[in-house]
């Protein structure tokens, strides 16, 4: 076989794979720009989707130049080991970077978002407790002795009324893990005394009623707390 008809067949099998790549390409991102223009997504929906596209989007990326490399190499020489070299070389690139995006969709990290409980909203706004002034007195001083926070009865009883507060309630519990103020902790104990309210409104009310009524930061305490961010919600509703 002539070298120029040697090149017109690798430069076609490169075509075919380039038309094939392009199709999984675009078939994988448009239903992503779709939904995220017109559909509904639930937040770890939304943020699956937004990753895998924009890993996806830097694969096909490599995958052109790639392809440039190779193409470049076989219509620029005309020594047939030469261009045998750029075909090889810029088909096992191609085929690599093919193969890449779905190994890595499959890994720890992507199915940790995947498999993440979907938030579903049922309550527009947060209630106050329906707990009566015995029940109240009695949450406060169990939670007292566990040592949760530093505050008075007042300071709790205008949390579960939702009052304005006058002071913010410090909260003590830390995390042995990450040596933190313990937030899920807290979220299940809020949860209890507002009757499950807080798995079913809108994850940033909850953290504006948190950083409202809470304080993280106290003197002796040598970590630097930020306030509360819909994230921790997300991790926290995986336990519940």
């Amino acid at each position: 076989m002539n070298t120029p008809s040697f090149a017109t067949i690798c430069l076609l099998v490169l075509y075919v794979f380039l038309v094939f790549e392009s199709y999984l390409f675009f078939i994988t991102i448009i239903p992503i720009l779709v939904d995220k223009s017109f559909g509904s997504e639930t937040d770890n929906t939304s943020k699956l989707n937004k990753k895998k596209a924009v890993m996806r989007s830097w694969f096909f990326g490599l995958f052109l130049v790639a392809f440039g490399y190779s193409f470049w190499m076989i219509k620029s020489n005309e020594n047939k080991y030469l261009i045998l070299y750029g075909f090889i070389a810029g088909l096992v690139l191609m085929f690599l970077f093919h193969y890449f995006p779905k190994k890595i969709s499959n890994n720890n990290y992507f199915k940790s978002i995947e498999n993440t409980t979907p938030f579903v909203k049922i309550l527009d706004e947060l209630k106050p407790s329906l707990l009566n002034a015995d029940e109240i007195k009695k949450q406060f001083d169990s939670a007292l002795s566990r040592n949760y926070f530093v505050c008075e009865f007042s300071q709790f009883e205008d949390l579960l009324k939702l009052n304005n507060p006058k002071k913010k309630i410090i909260w003590k519990p830390i995390s042995h893990r990450k040596k933190m103020k313990d937030r899920q902790l807290l979220l299940t104990f809020l949860n209890n005394l507002f009757q499950k309210q807080l798995i079913k409104i809108d994850r940033k009310e909850v953290c504006q009623m948190v950083n409202k009524y809470f304080e993280f930061n106290e003197d002796g305490h040598h970590i630097k707390e930020n306030p509360l961010k819909p994230d921790n919600i997300s991790d926290w509703i995986k336990k519940v």
